[in-house]
């Protein structure tokens, strides 16, 4: 049979008479029969090297490259260790294994949950894999100035990032389904935030008292606003609501000192008490006959909200 070569490596691969397999002299790679012949049939993909030389190193490169860049990281691990084996100064594979053992140790995740993070970085990206983001994963971390929601991403927990008081921007996912209770609550310096068409939930006080945040776009698919839900948001100054939109709870826009234009209100069936208290420069806004004939006061009246929830 022709010469063949590991596809990891590039080294030779022996058969033996007590097994089926063929194994990589090198590395130990096992391939079957099956796998060989398909291998012969389409010709080497390596040229034998030396261990050590540098066609061999930019070989396994590739390889850790190719793995990184499909966010498959036990794979890239796993081709750095081999690197690691060829020559044991490697920068690039110390690096990225470096770069591995902070992000174990600095993300606790379970079954796609993200629990905690216990890190101390500005800026950060959610690692792939995370599917939710739990409660109280981020709280409080005041060092933390932009976040990156993974792709994978479906699920925000409740008050996850809750009392970031230094969080500046949120860049989410466009898979996003949910966002929990006090999800962003208390984010005071909070600027950026796209939400995507994406999110069909939003629960209550999710943007509570984000006083720096100027503007936001509210998903097409959200039945509802919830009580509070952008509750102190001083800075901003317009909300356009999709057709969607049926409900505005209790105080949702209350205090909301800066905001000059919300609607429209024609699909809206339920607006609660107070969902614009407060909000003193509103005057670009076309109220239906329902609520008027409700008496319009009733969803201005109100006092400056304190900064708790107990509304």
């Amino acid at each position: 049979m022709a010469k063949v070569f590991c596809e990891i490596c590039g080294a030779s691969l022996v058969s033996s008479r007590y097994s089926t397999l063929y194994t990589c002299e090198n590395c130990g790679m096992k391939y079957t029969r099956t796998k060989v012949r398909k291998m012969l049939a389409r010709g080497p993909r390596f040229r034998t090297a030396t261990i050590g030389e540098p066609e061999e190193l930019e070989k396994w490169y590739q390889e850790m490259d190719k793995h990184i860049g499909n966010e498959n990281l036990k794979d890239a691990e796993d081709v750095a260790h081999r690197i690691l084996e060829i020559d044991p100064d490697d920068e690039k594979a110390g690096a990225f294994l470096d770069s591995l053992v902070k992000l174990k140790k600095e993300f606790l995740i379970e079954r796609g949950i993200l629990i905690k993070y216990s890190g101390a970085d500005e800026e950060l990206t959610i690692p792939a894999g995370v599917s939710e983001i739990g409660e109280k994963a981020f709280a409080d971390h005041a060092e933390l100035k932009k976040i990156v929601v993974h792709n994978d991403v479906r699920s925000i927990g409740e008050e996850a990032f809750s009392g970031c008081t230094n969080l500046k921007e949120v860049v989410l996912p466009n898979a996003l389904h949910f966002i929990g209770y006090r999800a962003f609550a208390n984010c005071a310096k909070l600027e950026q935030v796209n939400l995507e068409d994406s999110v069909r939930f939003l629960g209550n006080y999710a943007f509570y008292h984000c006083e720096k945040l100027q503007a936001i776009h509210i998903p097409k698919n959200l039945p509802t606003i919830g009580k509070c839900t952008f509750c102190g948001c001083r800075s901003l100054t317009k909300v356009k609501l999709p057709r969607r939109v049926k409900g505005i709870g209790n105080s949702a826009f209350k205090d909301c000192v800066s905001l000059k234009e919300i609607g429209p209100l024609d699909d809206v069936m339920f607006l609660g008490e107070n969902a614009f208290a407060g909000c003193d420069q509103l005057k670009n806004i076309t109220v239906p006959d329902r609520f008027m004939n409700n008496g319009w006061e009733k969803y201005q009246s109100g006092h400056t909200a304190p900064k708790n929830d107990n509304l």
